[in-house]
C-alpha cells in the first residue's frame, strides 16, 4: 500500500513495486495523477483509489482494498501550508497539516497491523 502515489516519492515507490511484480494499492487525492500511474508499465497489479485518507471511513475503505494482506505500507502523504511563520498560522490549516502528516499515518498503520 502506497499513499500519495500520484507524484514524487509515492509515485516512484509505487512504480518500483509494480515493476517488481507486487500488487499495489495506490492512493492519492488527485485522480488524474493516479490515471497517469495506471499507464506505467509493470509486471504487478495496480489498484488505485482517489481518496483523501484523512477520514477514518476512508482509511477503512483503503484497508478493505488489501483483501486482508498488507506486506508493506509506505505512508508517503504529507502536506505543508504555505511555509507560514508560526504566528501566522491559525488552527484550521494546522489541524489539516497534523491530520495528514501525523494522525493519518498512525490510523493507517494501526489499521493494517492486525
Amino acid at each position: 500500500m502506497v499513499t500519495a502515489a500520484g507524484s514524487g516519492i509515492g509515485r516512484a515507490t509505487a512504480i518500483r513495486l509494480i515493476r517488481e511484480g507486487a500488487r499495489v494499492i495506490a492512493t492519492d487525492v488527485m485522480p488524474e495523477r493516479l490515471a497517469a500511474l495506471e499507464r506505467e508499465p509493470g509486471g504487478g497489479q495496480l489498484v488505485t483509489a482517489a481518496w483523501d485518507i484523512v477520514a477514518e471511513d476512508t482509511v477503512r475503505s483503503v484497508v478493505a482494498e488489501t483483501e486482508g494482506r498488507v506486506d508493506a505500507l509506505a505512508n508517503v502523504a504529507g502536506i505543508l501550508n504555505g511555509f507560514l511563520p508560526s504566528a501566522e498560522i491559525d488552527d484550521t490549516p494546522w489541524e489539516k497539516v497534523m491530520g495528514v502528516n501525523v494522525t493519518t499515518v498512525m490510523c493507517l498503520t494501526r489499521s493494517v497491523l492486525p
